[in-house]
């Protein structure tokens, strides 16, 4: 793993335990995702696509699947096994008498794995979810889901936010608005130098990066930053000391009544923080929908709310599960431009999984090609659209409505993705490809450079 990559994942196996038999998930996955970059995840329902996703963010349930192979590197961690000190994996399979398999895991150790991981997933890395209806808690309000990876992760940030803001005059804020507004870089270098301005400068920027709001959205969010109660000695004390150590608390949680008088500022923040979220995706009633439930919210908000909380920490890797599939082209559009602001801003890398190749050319850089738990192809955005190699990249493009086959049938892959449980050897795809050989049906290709950064796993190659 150099410096250039984000993470890395490594001949990445996963076994799923069914009644019906072990369920091979993924059959030696390979790919990576570098710094400030798009990676496009593609394939038929099916293929691997979520898994891969899950097992990134370690959440495979350990009653269900492992990883049973391979290494999945982010920051020089590797996030399979995490700690150094636990030697034996904690999920394994069991093989007994007359082939039944069986999950076993050390809850202890997978616990410990889990507390370890809590600290990445949401603040560096953080996933939206393929089913905004069952991925948000029912019994939980949206506001409290919202503000609870802020608090969580960013108690720091959000005291430097109270009080930067509350330091600063009205003549410095309306300058600094005006520079934001304006886009005068100049000005907003020489506030971002000062220590006291530059959190309130990052937040005025995350707010007001879209060119599209009305006059009277900038004004009523301007007004929000600023009506702020005055500090007593107390709370400025418990936020002066969250910043100075990093979040921690070092002295007020020794005191519960204490504590619960002071953490109220940050609270307040998370809140005043969930609502600029919500509207950068696009819901401007956000004070009223921070108090529902999330039954009371269409699929489409519900969706949106999920971007929100994935985008609450800014997080390094964000991990995209067919995230516009609920949303209507012009929400749709607006998503796909906040992604690409959070690359601008602190340079995220993206793994964005979607069936739809219109948006994979949209915002990808590069594009991974999945079928049946393996990684086909993959190569940069133009070579995998106009120079596609693998008999599988080819069919998938073929099946795309142009204008040419307006009057034609449409180009259709015969057959369907094989039963994961005993699936064909060698070649996956051979009983489906037009161009299969002998040795298809016998031995697994291996991954093969055939351009600068364009890999194929085929035999005809």
């Amino acid at each position: 793993m150099n410096d250039e990559t984000m993470i890395t994942v490594e001949n990445l196996k996963v076994h799923f335990v069914t009644w019906k038999g072990v369920v091979k998930a993924l059959d030696g996955v390979t790919f990576e995702i570098r710094k400030n970059e798009t990676l496009g995840l593609v394939g038929e329902t099916g293929c691997g696509k979520s898994v891969t996703s899950l097992s990134i963010m370690n959440l495979i349930p350990p009653t269900d699947g492992t990883v049973v192979e391979g290494h999945i590197y982010f920051e020089n961690i590797d996030m399979t096994n995490p700690l150094v000190n636990m030697k034996k994996p904690d999920v394994w399979l069991k093989y007994g008498r007359k082939g039944k398999v069986k999950l076993k895991y050390n809850r202890r150790r997978y616990v410990k794995r889990q507390e370890f991981v809590n600290k990445i997933r949401g603040k560096k890395i953080a996933m939206i979810f393929q089913e905004p209806m069952t991925a948000l808690n029912p019994v939980l309000k949206i506001g409290y889901q919202l503000t609870e990876p802020l608090i969580y992760h960013s108690k720091n940030e959000l005291a430097m936010r109270i009080l930067s803001r509350i330091d600063i005059n009205n003549a410095n804020f309306s300058d600094m608005v005006d520079a934001v507004l304006n886009n005068k870089e100049d000005k907003i270098k020489s506030y971002l130098e000062d220590p006291k301005l530059k959190p309130l400068m990052e937040q005025l920027r995350s707010i007001m990066f879209r060119k599209d709001l009305t006059r009277l959205q900038k004004s009523e969010r301007m007004n929000n930053i600023r009506n702020d109660k005055p500090l007593n000695s107390l709370e400025r004390k418990y936020l002066e000391e969250l910043v100075e150590n990093n979040g921690h608390e070092r002295f007020f949680w020794r005191f519960p009544i204490i504590h619960r008088i002071v953490f109220k500022r940050i609270i307040m923040e998370a809140e005043r923080k969930a609502m600029e979220l919500l509207n950068l995706v696009n819901i401007y009633n956000a004070d009223i929908i921070l108090k529902e439930y999330p039954h009371e919210l269409s699929g489409g908000m519900r969706q949106r709310v999920m971007i929100a909380m994935a985008l609450a920490n800014d997080p390094k890797l964000l991990i995209a599960d067919e995230p516009t599939t609920a949303l209507d082209v012009t929400t749709q559009a607006q998503i796909l431009d906040l992604m690409k602001d959070l690359k601008y801003r602190i340079g995220s890398s993206i793994l964005f999984i979607t069936h739809d190749l219109g948006v994979i050319a949209d915002i990808a850089d590069r594009v991974a090609v999945m079928y049946a738990g393996n990684i086909v192809e993959i190569g940069p955005k133009d070579d995998i659209f106009y120079k596609p190699k693998h008999p599988y990249t080819q069919g998938l493009l073929k099946s795309i409505p142009t204008n040419k086959t307006m009057k034609e049938k449409l180009h259709v892959i015969p057959g369907s993705i094989p039963n994961l449980v005993n699936p064909p050897a060698g070649c996956r795809f051979h009983p489906r490809c037009p161009h299969a050989m002998e040795i298809c049906t016998r031995e697994k290709p291996v991954m093969k450079e055939i351009e600068k950064d364009h890999y194929v796993a085929c035999w005809l190659y």
